[in-house]
C-alpha cells in the first residue's frame, strides 16, 4: 500500500514537470512565431522613467502593437520634455505606417528595433521579447528623455 502511494505521488510530480516543460516550449514557439511574423502586442506593466522612480501601471490598455501594416502606440510618459509639444496629451501616442524593423536573436529571446520614419517625436522603439513571454521596451524620443517599460507580449487584439 505504501509503495503504491509513493509511486503515485512520484508519477504525479513527474507528469506535472513534463506538462510545465511542454507549456514553456509552446510559449517559446508562439513568441518566435509572433516576432518572425511581426504581429504582436506589448502590454506595459511597469515604467522606468529616466532619473525618476519606477511605477507600476495598473491599466490594461497601455500597448504597443505591431502588425504587417502599422505600429500603434499608446503608453504613458513620465519624464522630462526637452521641447514643448501641443500635439499630444503627454503620453507616447502614435500610429506609424512608414517604419522599418530590424530583428535579431539574442540570448533567450529576440530584439526588434523599430525605426519610425513618419513620426517627429519618437525616433525608435527597441522591443526585447523573451522566450517566457515577458518583454522590455525602450522608447527613444527626439524631444523627451528616453523611457523604458517592462511588460508582457500578448496576442494582438486581446486585452
Amino acid at each position: 500500500m505504501k509503495l503504491s502511494l509513493v509511486t503515485m505521488i512520484i508519477f504525479l510530480m513527474v507528469s506535472t514537470v513534463v506538462a510545465q516543460k511542454k507549456d514553456k516550449e509552446a510559449v517559446k514557439e508562439r513568441m518566435a512565431e509572433m516576432v518572425q511574423n511581426e504581429t504582436l502586442s506589448f502590454r506595459a506593466e511597469m515604467v522606468y522613467p529616466q532619473g525618476r522612480p519606477s511605477r507600476y501601471l495598473t491599466e490594461l490598455y497601455y500597448l504597443l502593437t505591431v502588425n504587417d501594416k502599422k505600429v500603434v502606440c499608446d503608453l504613458p510618459y513620465f519624464g522630462e520634455a526637452h521641447q514643448a509639444s501641443l500635439a499630444n496629451d503627454g503620453g507616447i501616442k502614435f500610429t506609424s505606417t512608414n517604419y522599418t524593423i530590424d530583428k535579431k536573436q539574442v540570448k533567450k529571446g529576440w530584439t526588434m528595433i523599430i525605426k519610425l520614419k513618419d513620426n517627429q517625436d519618437v525616433k525608435e522603439c527597441t522591443l526585447t521579447v523573451y522566450e517566457s513571454g515577458t518583454a522590455n521596451l525602450v522608447v527613444v524620443s527626439n524631444t523627451r528623455s528616453t523611457i523604458s517599460y517592462d511588460g508582457r507580449i500578448i496576442e494582438p487584439g486581446s486585452n
